[in-house]
């Protein structure tokens, strides 16, 4: 090979090093693979602190027991306020949502929780949202019920509701997933939106309609299956089997909220596994 053949092969082996470093490949294509959802979910989440814990070892407790399905917040309600340094935990979504794929556990995804108490900051805007339903598609549309907001049309926050209803639209036209509606907390349909609806009941008889995902997202469920324990674990687990069993068989779906947990509840999954039995 003469010299000058060799320096312009070098060159070019540089220039396409350069490139390939400077466009790295992506690790985490995108998974939108159509899997029929079950007939009925049944499952457990740590909804604020889902981005602390292990989420293979979450997986597979939740696989064990048969269960199929968990939930998080992806903006929660304590986390701190957002701005040009808030931390979305991107690198502990692309983990969360692989270990439980591989598990066969759906993802409920709720993006943003309307009790926040800078929802109607100027940091929230339409722009922020599709930045951050783009980096969720990025990682797909498979095993994901995506919910915009949870718990708008209330009481809190009502001078920016406006932009709940936007972000829905926003929803609507760039996510070919499943979807969840949650307006007012406690809707008795999607209203023509979701897929699915989610239902917040406040007291351990409410049952809620039928084919509402039930969520235990309300201070009286919570404080009751808590029975105040400092760390949120659940400590009425007899009662807490019972509601699931009667949740699913009223034609139900069912998520436990688990509000204040920082460390994954054993018992309380155990609860809701021999609810379902």
């Amino acid at each position: 090979m003469k010299l000058k053949t060799k320096v312009l092969v070098i060159c070019s082996l540089l220039a396409l090093t350069m490139l390939l470093v400077a466009c790295p490949k992506n690790k985490h294509k995108p998974d939108n693979s159509a899997i029929p959802p079950p007939q009925t979910f049944v499952g457990y989440g740590i909804v604020n602190k889902w981005h602390t814990i292990d989420p293979e070892k979450l997986a597979n407790e939740l696989a064990a027991r048969g269960l199929n399905i968990t939930h998080i917040e992806y903006a929660a309600m304590n986390d701190g306020p957002i701005n040009a340094s808030f931390d979305f935990h991107h690198d502990a979504y692309k983990k969360f949502i692989t270990a439980m794929r591989a598990k066969g556990i759906w993802t409920f995804v709720n993006v943003i929780n309307w009790n926040r108490v800078d929802m109607c900051s100027e940091a929230l805007n339409d722009a922020w949202y599709m930045n951050e339903l783009n980096f969720i598609k990025s990682m797909g549309t498979s095993r994901i019920i995506l919910q915009p907001v949870s718990e708008w049309v209330g009481g809190r926050n009502h001078a920016c509701w406006p932009k709940a209803k936007r972000w829905h639209d926003l929803t609507k036209a760039n996510w070919a997933g499943l979807t969840s509606w949650n307006r007012t907390s406690r809707p008795k349909s999607p209203e023509g939106w979701g897929h699915y609806f989610e239902y917040h009941p406040c007291n351990i008889n409410d049952l809620g309609p039928k084919f509402a995902i039930m969520t235990t997202d309300c201070g009286g469920p919570i404080d009751y299956y808590q029975g105040g324990n400092d760390e949120g674990m659940v400590v009425r687990k007899a009662e807490l089997e019972r509601y699931v069993r009667n949740v699913l068989r009223s034609g139900h779906h069912f998520i436990y909220y688990g509000f204040r947990q920082r460390t994954i509840d054993t018992g309380a999954m155990d609860a809701i596994a021999r609810g379902k039995q």
